[in-house]
């Protein structure tokens, strides 16, 4: 029987054909307004397979002809599009962010394995890889939305914005990753953990290489209580020696500026503080400018979780603060960090043997006090001190009319005393029949002195006993006379 023979499929209309040195079919057009021919390769021997292909090409090319943008810039690679990013942002950020930001989204396109522009369009994908990570290396969801889904969708929207490289924004649909909630219920610290704390500002003013001062500022959260906003907005003349007083300002409204008083140690240390200071913001920053409330917040929630490390430090560990340094800041960041940076081809190789050792024995400590040292960090923030200062002085004895003066409270809640005095002040029958207005019983002065006194017994039982890693001295120096600050 004669074998039947198979006609070969004519590629007439199709702009393919074959290249005879590798049987793969080749797409090709010419654009008869320009002159200028495309040519791109179906990666395919199959015919069935290189027309699908040709159809996508002819697609793209009546796109382009068009004006409209074509598919080609999904296929762009996004780490050369990174220096035309920062160039952006380096218009409205400071050099040191824009350092950050740098280092966020390299990290986050290669954890990630981000590639192409496609590669950010599937985000269902790419939102459970980015939750995956952080379960593989412990990171929390504040850190994974901080330092990957921001500065992701940063530079998404800097490559769609005025279609520069793509003509939408795919991550614009991306929600933020939902995080624990970042204010639980304020807690009361006790008094030998603000005696540590304190301790640990004193080393961390020390390991900075700062100048200025930052024990001050948070004595006088303790031992005058007032609200965040009141006192980082002081300046040098609210500070009434004479009267032992903090001029707080006037309040607004149901928020009342409390007495301020000092008591007599703590009047002195701030005056010591001032120094020669005629003018300016009151209470200075590491930088030497006022406060703001988030830089208040970090150096104080950075000094408690040292604090704590020092107090959860194993008894079988040998006493290294600057391994307690990295260790709170490794806890704080979410990730292990033992190195100063630099160029890692400039390191010695005993060098990154050391910092290996150094890097397993911060994992192990961090392991071991993760769990202790996250449920006493829960309810730290600075309004806690009023907290504290009401618990402390209300445990010393302290008449409650007392501590609402010095608080600025008033209200079913913190007490009616407040409310009484206003109406016996502004009453003539009042003040006619009760003249013993500068009884104890409104003495805020008392309030603070007795909220004083608990600090420095906290304190000296602290020295006295000698084991905490951020005293400045250790018993077998002689050092028995440690002043706290």
């Amino acid at each position: 029987m004669a074998k039947k023979k198979h006609r070969r499929r004519s590629l007439a209309g199709t702009h393919l054909f074959q290249d005879s040195r590798t049987g793969v079919y080749i797409w090709r057009r010419t654009d008869p307004s320009s002159g200028k021919r495309t040519k791109r390769s179906t990666r395919s021997k199959n015919l069935e397979v290189a027309l699908r292909k040709a159809a996508q090409f002819e697609e793209e090319f009546d796109r382009s002809r068009a004006g409209l943008k074509s598919f080609d810039c999904w296929r762009k690679e996004l780490a050369p599009l990174i220096g035309g990013w920062l160039e952006a942002r380096a218009e409205v950020v400071a050099e040191k962010t824009l350092a950050q930001n740098h280092m966020n989204l390299v990290r986050a396109l290669d954890e990630l394995n981000l590639v192409r522009a496609a590669d950010l369009d599937d985000v269902p994908r790419l939102h459970d890889r980015l939750l995956a990570l952080g379960r593989r290396t412990g990171r929390s969801k504040k850190n994974l939305l901080r330092c990957y889904q921001h500065p992701l969708k940063q530079f998404s929207r800097w490559l769609a914005g005025n279609r520069r490289h793509l003509d939408r924004d795919p991550l614009s649909s991306w929600e933020p990753i939902r995080t624990e909630p970042t204010k639980p219920d304020r807690r009361v610290f006790l008094p030998e953990e603000v005696a540590r704390a304190f301790f640990a500002v004193d080393r961390l003013d020390e390991h900075h290489g700062q100048a200025l001062r930052l024990r001050p500022t948070f004595l006088a959260f303790l031992i005058v209580a007032p609200r965040e906003g009141a006192l980082i907005s002081r300046d040098i003349g609210d500070l009434r020696l004479q009267e032992r007083r903090l001029h707080l300002g006037e309040g607004v409204g149901k928020k009342r500026r409390g007495a301020g008083s000092l008591d007599p140690k703590t009047a002195r240390e701030l005056a010591s503080y001032v120094g020669n200071r005629s003018s300016g913001p009151l209470f200075l920053s590491s930088m030497g400018k006022r406060w703001t409330a988030k830089r208040v917040l970090g150096r104080w929630k950075q000094a408690f979780s040292l604090a704590i490390v020092d107090e959860l430090w194993p008894e079988d560990a040998s006493q290294d603060l600057g391994v307690a340094y990295l260790v709170s800041r490794s806890l704080m960041s979410g990730c292990v960090r033992v190195s100063k940076g630099g160029n890692p081809n400039l390191i010695r190789p005993e060098t990154r043997e050391r910092l290996r050792t150094l890097e397993r024995r911060v994992q192990t400590l961090c392991e071991e006090l993760h769990d202790d040292w996250r449920e006493r960090l829960l309810g730290v923030d600075v309004h806690a001190f009023r907290k504290t200062h009401s618990t402390w002085a209300e445990s010393q004895g302290v008449p409650r009319s007392a501590i609402d003066k010095q608080c600025g409270w008033s209200g079913p809640e913190q007490g009616v005393s407040m409310e009484i005095l206003r109406i016996v002040a502004g009453s003539k029958t009042g003040r006619s029949h009760y003249r013993d207005l500068n009884s104890r019983l409104f003495d805020s002065n008392q309030s603070a002195l007795a909220v004083r006194n608990l600090l420095d017994e906290a304190t000296a039982k602290l020295i006295s006993e000698g084991r905490s890693l951020l005293l400045p001295f250790t018993k077998d120096s002689g050092a028995a006379g440690t002043q706290a600050g």
